[in-house]
């Protein structure tokens, strides 16, 4: 094209040559385009090939195998995480503790800070405390108790969903 535009302005290069010539660029220009296109697309399907999960832990229950078509509309998971560490142990506690711990105008969230919790599983104590994370918000009226839920630190992945423990904790308030 650059050669034809110069041969016109000279004058030694037929007008249909340099017509040509440009016709020959925008072609040339309109595939780059469509390959770039292309090339993203690609890209876009790649990038949805891999599947990340948004947490860690240890793989449980495997519900597609390598190769199996999946439908994000289908509303299965593929798979089920479970975190390990920290790992989260929920427990039930008569409601009246929980009152008792409250009174003097302190709130859930204070007991929930000002508290320690620890647990021993086969007659051993755990090595890392907990810190109480929640407190349900409803009492089970079958038993007046609430569920509270504490965080621990579980860096050899001792502690597993399901065990059973034993739980102790300590209000540390006034």
């Amino acid at each position: 094209y650059e050669v034809q535009k110069s041969l016109r302005k000279k004058g030694v290069s037929a007008e249909n040559n340099y017509i040509d010539a440009l016709v020959d660029r925008d072609i040339a220009q309109a595939d780059v385009m469509a390959a770039e296109g292309r090339l993203k697309l690609a890209q876009y399907r790649l990038d949805r090939t891999r599947i990340t999960a948004p947490i860690s832990g240890q793989i449980g229950q495997v519900n597609a195998l390598v190769g199996s078509v999946v439908d994000t509309e289908a509303g299965n998971p593929l798979a089920i995480i479970v975190q390990l560490d920290p790992i989260s142990v929920a427990f039930k506690v008569p409601y009246q503790q929980q009152l008792v711990a409250a009174t003097g105008g302190r709130t859930v969230e204070e007991f929930l800070k000002d508290t320690s919790v620890e647990i021993m599983f086969n007659g051993i104590s755990y090595e890392h405390p907990g810190s109480l994370q929640t407190s349900a918000p409803v009492v089970d009226p079958t038993d007046g108790t609430v569920t509270l839920r504490a965080l621990f630190n579980n860096p050899r992945r001792l502690l597993r969903p399901g065990m059973k423990v034993n739980v102790k904790f300590q209000f540390k308030g006034n």
